[in-house]
């Protein structure tokens, strides 16, 4: 969607506290004043919105596909960070907040 910087001026397209998804295969140019003055925002996602999200969650239990993940006590993200930055991370952590994993 090529997006007109006509249309945070004139016809209220983005309103006060609103955003605007959009996609262009050019660069286009938006006015950064009516941005600021208005909370507008302007967002993308390359994931989808909640209904793509539930067809993949669908299609992965109905092939049994899960995560592999590694849950933690929220005292270990110290460790977990440290982790991280030396690369030490083979799945996804899952911080346990309420303890109740083990």
């Amino acid at each position: 969607m090529a997006v007109s910087t006509n249309a945070l001026y004139y016809d209220g397209t983005v309103t006060y506290g609103g955003f605007l998804v959009g996609i262009s295969e050019k660069p286009f140019e938006l006015p950064v004043f009516p941005l600021l003055m208005g909370r507008k925002m302007v967002v993308g996602s390359a994931t989808g919105g909640i209904k793509e999200t539930q067809e993949m969650v669908d299609i992965a239990a109905k092939h049994d596909i899960a995560a592999n993940i590694e849950v933690i006590l929220m005292e270990y993200v110290n460790t977990a960070m440290e982790r991280l930055a030396k690369g030490d991370v083979r799945y996804r952590f899952v911080i346990d907040i309420g303890n109740e994993c083990f």
